[in-house]
């Protein structure tokens, strides 16, 4: 178990405790240090950087598609009928033309 699951003095069991958030200039100093880190590589290591780049690329996209769709399963449903072949608002199923709303009468 981690600490948040853990009730604190004072705090109701089953209520997570707040998240603690890191303070302003503790990012400075990490952009600070990426900023540093990625001119030194320019500066002293381009070739290296320059052939790298096709491969991160690479790996980006793979990971894009991995981890970028938001939500476990990575398909995108909706909430059409598709066993009667018409929706309920009266629109067209995927495939079918539709001329507007149907008339019940």
């Amino acid at each position: 178990m981690t600490d948040d699951q853990h009730p604190h003095p004072g705090q109701e069991p089953g209520v997570a405790a707040p998240r603690r958030r890191m303070p302003l200039s503790a990012w400075a100093i990490i952009g600070l240090a990426v900023v540093g880190i990625v001119i030194y590589l320019f500066i002293d290591h381009l070739p290296h950087v320059l052939a790298a780049l096709p491969y991160v690329a690479i790996i980006g996209m793979a990971a894009m598609h991995l981890f970028g769709h938001g939500h476990p399963g990575g398909s995108h449903h909706t909430n059409h009928d598709h066993a009667g072949g018409a929706r309920q608002d009266g629109g067209a199923a995927d495939g079918e033309i539709s001329n507007g709303p149907r008339d019940p009468s």
